[in-house]
């Protein structure tokens, strides 16, 4: 039987992913609220190692950092949109969390 991918929400420009990402940051987190040991996350890295690396290096030094940082210059937006776009075609139903094939947000909650 073959996997059935899971859609997700698609952004035309940064501008429309940076208003409507949500928490996507916080899957490269390295704390309670991690997905890297989903499976989404595994064919991600497994694919990707380069960014997902950067990624998690980043996200993890700048949610940690002090003085706050204004959201709209926190994040490295562009590699944060590159990595959703293609996370987003990983997503199947049957992975964990995922609630069905309709499930267009799962990676952005």
């Amino acid at each position: 039987m073959e996997a059935v991918k899971v859609p997700q929400v698609q952004f035309a420009t940064l501008e429309e992913f940076i208003e409507g990402s949500n928490n996507f940051f916080s899957t490269f987190l390295n704390n309670h609220r991690s997905r890297r040991n989903h499976p989404f996350y595994q064919r991600f890295r497994s694919l990707y190692p380069e960014l997902c690396s950067f990624l998690e290096q980043e996200i993890t030094i700048k949610n940690y950092n002090k003085p706050r940082i204004p959201i709209e210059k926190k994040w490295p937006w562009e590699k944060l949109w590159e990595a959703y776009s293609l996370m987003s075609e990983l997503i199947y139903l049957g992975d964990p969390g995922v609630i069905d094939k309709d499930h267009r947000t799962f990676l952005l909650r």
